[in-house]
């Protein structure tokens, strides 16, 4: 899938990539479009360690699966995905599974915004700091930071998931407007975020990593004759990723706050105590939800790079719905045809086009209409 030939590399990139009036380079999904290949195998049910069971397509009856659909930045020359553009902007061994499923492309395209100044967030390996991403936002990119976790779930070197009582919002928009429901999580003593390292890779599933994080003891009932994939088995605890992170390689270092708990300038708060990670040591902010969400520091000094997400997954269903005949809704023994894409699926282009934007330098993504 590697692109041998930069020139079409060149060509493809250039019909993504427009410029707005204040010179801000914006990568345009217009052109884009789904095409049927293979089923890319990055991971399946059995090897997903980290998944909402909503999310779940556990005997899906669609075909072809909506794994087998892939986004490319320009229908006309259908050969060249995003993911080969990943691919093609880093310089190692295309048989390498890390380059292959393009975590180097992703690991380059962070050194970008590195800041060199700051101070580190780790002590620094091969002497350089861990390169620090977070999301923050709602379930859109809950989905795409799961996708990362199963896809270079090889790669996992560390990180914390939330274990035990965790006093979630209920989702609406009613309540998420309200600070109550999030002091009273803040102010929680019996939310515990646990490390990764905890959990194993068993001798027998060699891909799959146990316990894996299963959310709540009803998870089972998203599940086709409410039985967990195969491989893997519940875990003890309640486990959520709705504050979450997850280095990769010992270089790459990945946040996720789910936005509910992020409203009224509380982003640094939740960093900083529950995350413990400074809002200055963070590299680059990937937002959506931008109408209640602030992601801007309280600080002038050492601001990230900002990337703006809150358009991509509307212009992606879209298209897939035009190309596919279904936008593939996680259609399980629970939901079907859900507002969430299956996983494997949607969210694994979006990570794609994700880091070809962060090697671009853009700042912002839309449609371009």
């Amino acid at each position: 899938m590697s692109l041998r030939n930069p020139v079409p590399w060149i060509l493809i990139l250039a019909i993504v990539l427009t410029l707005v009036p204040s010179k801000v380079i914006c990568i345009s999904l217009h052109h884009g479009g789904w095409i049927h290949r293979q089923d890319r195998r990055d991971y399946d049910l059995d090897s997903c360690w980290l998944m909402k069971p909503r999310y779940n397509c556990m005997g899906d009856t669609r075909r072809p699966l909506a794994a087998e659909w892939w986004y490319v930045p320009d229908l006309t020359a259908p050969e060249n995905t995003w993911r080969d553009l990943l691919i093609a902007n880093t310089d190692t061994d295309v048989n390498d599974h890390a380059e292959h499923t393009g975590l180097r492309g992703a690991i380059r395209a962070c050194e970008r915004y590195q800041q060199q100044e700051s101070k580190p967030a780790k002590a620094p390996i091969n002497g350089k700091r861990m390169i620090n991403l977070l999301f923050a936002g709602d379930s859109h990119l809950r989905q795409m930071f799961e996708a990362m976790a199963c896809r270079w779930r090889d790669f996992v070197t560390g990180g914390t998931l939330v274990t035990g009582p965790l006093d979630r919002p209920a989702m609406s928009n009613r309540v998420l407007g309200k600070r109550g429901k999030m002091k009273r999580f803040l102010n929680r003593s019996d939310t515990i975020l646990s490390p990764i390292e905890q959990i194993q890779r068993p001798d027998n599933a060699p891909n799959a990593m146990n316990p894996p994080c299963h959310y709540s003891l009803d998870s089972s009932s998203y599940y086709k004759g409410g039985q967990f994939p195969p491989k893997q088995e519940p875990a003890e605890e309640m486990c959520t990723d709705d504050l979450a992170r997850i280095e990769y390689l010992d270089t790459l270092r990945i946040y996720y706050v789910f936005h509910s708990y992020a409203y009224d300038g509380e982003l640094e708060t939740v960093l900083r105590e529950y995350l413990k990670v400074d809002p200055q040591d963070i590299d680059i902010v990937v937002y959506n939800d931008d109408q209640k969400l602030d992601v801007r520091w309280s600080t002038t000094d050492q601001q990230p790079h900002f990337l703006n997400f809150s358009d991509v997954r509307a212009v992606l269903k879209t298209q897939l719905k035009r190309d596919a005949g279904t936008m593939y809704g996680a259609t399980n023994a629970k939901m079907k045809d859900d507002a969430h894409p299956c996983l494997p699926g949607i969210p694994d282009d979006e990570v794609d086009v994700l880091f070809v934007s962060l090697l671009t330098e853009s700042a912002i993504i839309n449609d371009a209409r």
